[in-house]
């Protein structure tokens, strides 16, 4: 079964949106690429910022939407757990950091990059929470479409840490 609901392309396109323009940008991708997850994660994560049209126009199949929606929770988990305590140190280390740039940069780069650092926990934070309303959506879609039979989420195991990943450790 085919999901082409225009809400959970929405959310996805918001996903996208955010991902692309506050997190994973120019000035944090050098700390993102140090977490240690599976490339099939950062797959996934690219398939969702850069492969969203072509989704739209054929569908998602339920098990597709689920996959996606754990790679960006565990993409979220490893975030907070090794990125934010450490954003600073990861970003300052090697001659290509914003922090180090010579003074000929432009100062408009430098106040973008202390933004993007400053309110990195933030836009994380937002970014949880989309992947927990399209998680719902799609839960929600799942239980409609499988009335008389097993839900496709019951089938997945991974589904059952969604909930570890997207909490805000506080």
């Amino acid at each position: 079964m085919l999901v082409k609901e225009s809400k959970v392309f929405d959310l996805i396109e918001k996903m996208r949106t955010h991902y692309t323009k506050n997190i994973y940008n120019r000035y944090l991708r050098k700390a993102l690429i140090t977490m240690q997850i599976p490339q099939s994660t950062w797959d996934l994560l690219d398939s969702i910022a850069e492969r969203a049209d072509f989704f739209k126009v054929q569908g998602y199949q339920l098990d597709e939407l689920y996959d996606r929606i754990i790679a960006a929770a565990q993409f979220i988990f490893h975030a907070r757990k090794d990125v934010i305590p450490n954003l600073r140190f990861l970003l300052s280390g090697g001659g290509e950091s914003y922090f180090s740039r010579s003074s000929g940069d432009s100062s408009t780069d430098k106040v973008l990059g202390e933004m993007a650092v400053k309110n990195f926990p933030v836009n994380l934070k937002i970014y949880s929470d989309l992947v927990n309303e399209l998680y719902l959506t799609v839960a929600e879609l799942d239980r409609n479409m499988n009335k008389n039979k097993t839900p496709v989420y019951e089938k997945i195991p991974e589904l059952k840490q969604i909930g570890q990943y997207l909490v805000t450790e506080e």
